[in-house]
């Protein structure tokens, strides 16, 4: 039975974890949890106590930031015990129960009890999504954006760190490589020598341990036992390994910002911007650096040169170029997916006003499409429910909301006009007869994320009387990974409207956190109907989008995509493949 308190405080719970951690050698404790995160099966983590935390790769990153910013001269001991772990975890859940808490709490008196729950029905998820939830993309998403968006800054770059973006980019590949080298060395000697295929088998089974096991002595044996013995082995790189491949001073200087050392510092609270997820390298006693978390490291990468630039002078040509990337992109989509059975117009004018992409494909489908890179909110210290509504909904209405009355400008001629007449980008005149398109859709493409009510529109958005359903919305990095697997799956277009129409009947009737566990759970279901009583909610499977890893697995489509000579061998491990941390699915809390 685990006692909690009867009072919850954030600062004094807070205090107290920090305690707790603070006794451990960092070393040490960070490659305990990184073994722990390697067992994650989203959403959660069946392994006891852990399987209590609600969000556990974020809950062990906060945990583990605690450790690193306690005073060194703390530690007793190397890592915890059993029951220590139990405690820990026990107070971490006392620790986020305060946040709960303080979101239940209404600080505004000018607001009723019904108002106020209002309120806190979009807060609460939208608080817990962004700290609850780790990035959702895959490498060569975030690699082309860093490529694309940061190269006409490199001259400030080269100024500043003596790096240009394709130094960041170069330097993390290296490591990467290297990392997959590591972890898939024991593989390539089980499949080149019997008696390593034999002591791997005897260590399973013997409790994964090498105690009392016999086995034939050799260097591929002394390998294999180092790897399956020395835990920082499997997660570390050598540095000379990084100076063969790359110009010294270009990897110390990647080093110095990306790595972390154990500093005595205020950082206490769970809302803060973990130094974990801004320098995610740190140097092991034996001189090698510790990755410990590599699906962290290339989103560090892009957060880092982002915060550089929008420091800078060259933020204003950052912004656009953010817009225009974000358009072409979703051009390039549709491009991949329609091939050549859509027209599309990028950049366009229908009665004088500005307008993104139209796509008309085949005769029958027209999507209207809007982009918006307004950034997502950033928000840290206690919770204030009306607080966090209140910013939320101005970024909402300046992304989403004005995305979709502009798409409606072209949607009402579709519905009301026989023609719709635009204008190209080369300014030529183009006429559509819109009688022809039965299949008619509004989406809005984000460059960040807009948590719950970007997938349950209906929650905020104002929608015209005239619409006979509520816009679709999702992210660039969702939007890509789900056309590029239509394609892969050979989904055509009429299965496509198909999913289109269920999608739209779900608006508001969706209980989840990602869009693409719901597209998931589509396309895994061919069969499924939207159920017509009223009070229904449709719960996604959290464990769905696992499709999307399995085609990624085999080679997914992307630009310039990782490994992709290694994935046609199955028995290559594709780290990379569990990029989703989609950890806390709102239907489980």
């Amino acid at each position: 039975m685990i006692d909690f308190p009867k009072d919850f405080n954030i600062e004094r719970d807070s205090k107290i974890l920090k305690n707790l951690l603070s006794i451990y050698d960092s070393e040490s404790l960070f490659i305990n949890i990184m073994e722990l995160i390697f067992q994650i099966e989203p959403p959660r983590m069946d392994i006891y106590p852990f399987q209590m935390l609600d969000s556990p790769y974020r809950q062990l990153m906060y945990m583990a930031a605690l450790n690193l910013s306690s005073s060194e001269g703390l530690v007793t001991k190397d890592i915890p015990t059993k029951e220590e772990w139990l405690k820990i975890v026990t107070q971490m859940i006392t620790v986020r129960a305060g946040y709960y808490d303080e979101l239940l709490k209404n600080k505004n008196s000018e607001f009723s009890a019904a108002e106020f729950d209002e309120y806190y029905k979009i807060a609460m998820p939208i608080f817990n999504n962004i700290y609850d939830t780790g990035e959702l993309n895959y490498e060569e998403q975030i690699i082309e954006r860093i490529s694309i968006l940061f190269t006409p800054s490199d001259k400030m770059l080269q100024e500043y760190f003596g790096l240009t973006t394709s130094d960041f980019i170069n330097i993390y590949n290296i490591l990467d490589n290297l990392f997959h080298k590591k972890l898939n060395l024991l593989l390539d000697l089980i499949k080149v020598d019997k008696d390593v295929e034999k002591l791997f088998r005897d260590f399973k089974d013997n409790g994964y341990s090498i105690d009392n096991i016999e086995y034939n002595k050799s260097e591929n044996i002394e390998i294999a036992i180092e790897i399956l013995t020395n835990k920082s082995e499997k997660y570390s790189v050598n540095i000379k390994d990084l100076y063969n491949a790359y110009e010294q001073s270009k990897i110390d200087s990647f080093l110095n910002i990306f790595t972390i050392s154990r500093n005595e510092s205020q950082y206490l609270h769970y809302t803060q911007k973990n130094p974990l997820l801004q320098k995610p390298l740190f140097k092991l006693k034996n001189g090698k650096i510790l990755i410990i978390e590599k699906r962290t490291l290339i989103n560090s990468v892009f957060d880092f040169l982002e915060n550089t630039v929008l420091n800078s002078n060259n933020k204003n040509n950052y912004e656009k170029r953010r817009g225009i990337w974000l358009q072409n992109k979703t051009e390039n989509i549709l491009s991949k997916y329609f091939k050549s059975d859509a027209k599309i117009y990028n950049e366009y004018k229908s009665n004088n006003k500005g307008q993104d992409i139209l796509c008309l494909a085949k005769g029958k489908l027209a999507l209207i499409i809007e982009n918006k890179a307004v950034k997502e909110m950033e928000f840290s210290g206690y919770p204030n429910t009306v607080e966090v509504f209140r910013r939320y909904v101005k970024k909402f209405k300046k992304s989403i909301q004005e995305g979709y009355d502009q798409t409606w400008r072209i949607k009402d001629q579709f519905y009301f006009e026989n023609k719709l007449e635009i204008l190209d980008a080369q300014n030529n005149l183009i006429t559509v007869d819109t009688n022809r398109f039965h299949n008619v859709f509004s989406i809005i493409i984000t460059m960040d994320r807009y948590r719950e009510p970007q997938i349950n529109t209906s929650e905020l958005l104002n929608k015209n009387e005239d619409d006979d359903g509520f816009p679709l919305s999702m992210s660039i990095d969702d939007f890509e990974i789900l056309m590029l697997s239509l394609s892969k799956l050979k989904i055509g277009i009429g299965t496509f409207i198909n999913l289109l129409k269920k999608r739209e009947l779900l608006q508001g009737r969706t209980t989840s956190n990602d869009e693409l566990e719901i597209w998931a759970t589509l396309i895994n279901n061919p069969k499924f109907k939207i159920n017509e009583n009223e009070n229904y909610t449709f719960i996604p499977n959290s464990r769905s989008t696992n499709i999307f890893d399995r085609l990624y697995e085999s080679g997914l489509g992307f630009n310039n995509e990782k490994f992709f000579k290694e994935k046609k061998n199955k028995s290559f491990l594709i780290i990379n493949s569990v990029e989703r941390l989609n950890e806390h699915p709102r239907s489980k809390k």
